[in-house]
């Protein structure tokens, strides 16, 4: 998660829910303003870290909604993907983080042929596999958003890469890296 609790006000609310007051104004002026907090950054986070582990991610979540403290959920790739991350705040279930990616197209599937195929038919175990990746944004009327292709094979630009103005190397230098297994 991320905790939005950079104002005087968010931070004092936010070290009264997690028990911790000893950390505020009250208590001691070292914890008046921000610049007077960034001092004691790694005693403050100690604190949050000590109250949030002790937590689900859906608990922390909640408590600090109710505190109003602002909070947000960080998620994985795959949960953007895949339509994972649900949750539930304020006593009502949320949808997966997915299916608003989902909905607007952001993720597409390009299929990946082999360099070898023998077709582009798509059949995953002999010829290629789809890829998913991001969808072009904005999207403008009349034009198809969709990726056509996913980039070129893995290896493709390496011997002019390896060989080109940047490194320079020599064909017997490829040769000895390619043999070490330190390039494909």
């Amino acid at each position: 998660i991320v905790i939005g609790a950079n104002t005087d006000s968010l931070y004092t609310r936010l070290m009264h829910l997690i028990g911790a007051p000893h950390l505020t104004t009250p208590h001691s002026s070292e914890y008046l303003h921000n610049h007077h907090r960034v001092k004691h950054q790694a005693v403050i986070e100690e604190a949050i870290a000590e109250w949030t582990s002790r937590r689900s991610v859906d608990e922390v979540e909640r408590k600090l909604r109710e505190a109003g403290v602002p909070v947000g959920r960080v998620v994985s790739v795959r949960e953007i993907v895949d339509g994972g991350a649900e949750g539930e705040v304020e006593g009502e279930r949320m949808g997966g983080v997915g299916e608003q990616v989902k909905a607007r197209g952001a993720v597409r599937e390009v299929w990946v042929p082999h360099a070898n195929a023998e077709s582009d038919v798509k059949n995953e175990s002999a010829n290629g596999w789809a890829l998913k990746m991001p969808s072009t944004f904005p999207v403008l009327e009349g034009v198809d958003p969709a990726p056509r292709w996913a980039g070129p094979d893995l290896g493709t630009h390496t011997d002019e890469v390896l060989m080109g103005e940047l490194l320079g190397l020599g064909e017997e230098e490829v040769r000895r890296l390619r043999e070490g297994g330190i390039v494909g």
